[in-house]
């Protein structure tokens, strides 16, 4: 907190600058509605109940910036015309201030959409569509948000073209529209490279700041998830031979127990015992080859009655 006191006592002093100009400039313009004769008597009346109430505010905020300027010191004073000075150190302070909301907005969008979702089965399916409509309506004011900052950004890239931006400044990336409302990890609405200062983001780790480092962790990522499911596949067949042993095991049992049973498969014999010899032989075959060696030796009409016969036993 002490280290970043005298940033935050700068970025107050020009928020107080931006706001005595703003008042200026009401000001100026209320005052030449009085001193303008061709305006309607009703507006030069209006003009004169709020000029005093914003001479009183313009008082108020000078009196605060001049005190916030004398606690600056040498330094903070210094940093304050620099970027009081500098109209791309105002953009970007615009731009952060938008990002800021920009956020917010999205996490309470991200919130109402969860909750809601999770009351669809306690609730009826009208109510909850109505409810989720009307926080789909808000998604309109985000979007303008973001059309604003990404023009922010869009001009802040230009002055650094032109070379009107401070030595190695960089421009904050632009938002995405499409990808704004996934709130992806990686999304660049969590990104602020650009609008911070170099020596605020110098020592940030690798994995947050370099970009060939975050691609390499995604890999990583990838490759881990592929061989947990290899792992589950192998598995799964695993259990499907198991399965097959278990079956045929239980059919051969009742073919030579039951008399009836041998009479009613006498027409139709089943090539199984080649089917698990295959199995035994061949464990290491790929998954796409399973099923055509698993049930080579039925017809059409042996595997479906192989299948009722299977609903019979259970």
């Amino acid at each position: 907190q002490t280290r970043n006191a005298g940033k935050k006592a700068v970025e107050g002093a020009i928020q107080l600058r931006r706001a005595r100009d703003t008042l200026l400039e009401s000001q100026k313009h209320l005052e030449s509605i009085v001193t303008d004769v061709s305006y309607e008597p009703y507006e030069i009346a209006e003009a004169e109940i709020e000029l005093p109430v914003v001479r009183e505010k313009l008082l108020k905020v000078q009196s605060t910036l001049r005190t916030c300027e004398l606690r600056l010191g040498v330094e903070g004073m210094r940093d304050y015309w620099r970027l009081a000075s500098s109209q791309f150190f105002r953009e970007r302070m615009n731009a952060c201030a938008l990002k800021t909301r920009i956020c917010q907005r999205l996490r309470a969008r991200k919130f109402e959409c969860d909750r809601i979702e999770r009351s669809f089965r306690r609730q009826m399916n009208s109510k909850c569509m109505a409810i989720y409509c009307t926080v789909k309506r808000r998604d309109g004011g985000i979007e303008v948000l973001v059309r604003k900052y990404n023009q922010l950004c869009k001009s802040m890239s230009d002055m650094i073209a032109s070379q009107r931006a401070p030595a190695n400044a960089q421009a904050p990336k632009p938002l995405v529209m499409k990808e704004l409302f996934t709130l992806d990890i990686d999304d660049a609405v969590w990104d602020d490279t650009g609008l911070t200062e170099k020596t605020d983001v110098e020592h940030l780790p690798l994995w947050l700041s370099n970009e060939q480092v975050q691609t390499g962790i995604r890999g990583i990522l990838l490759q881990d998830r592929a061989d947990e499911e290899l792992k589950r596949l192998k598995h799964e067949l695993s259990a499907l031979g198991d399965w097959f042993n278990e079956e045929f095991t239980v059919i051969q049992t009742a073919l030579t127990e039951s008399h009836g049973m041998i009479i009613q498969f006498s027409n139709n014999k089943f090539n199984i015992p080649l089917q698990i010899e295959a199995y035994h032989t061949n464990s290491n075959c790929s998954q796409n080859t399973l099923f055509n060696w698993l049930f080579s030796g039925l017809t059409h009409s042996q595997y479906f009655q192989l299948m009722l016969y299977q609903l019979w036993l259970v």
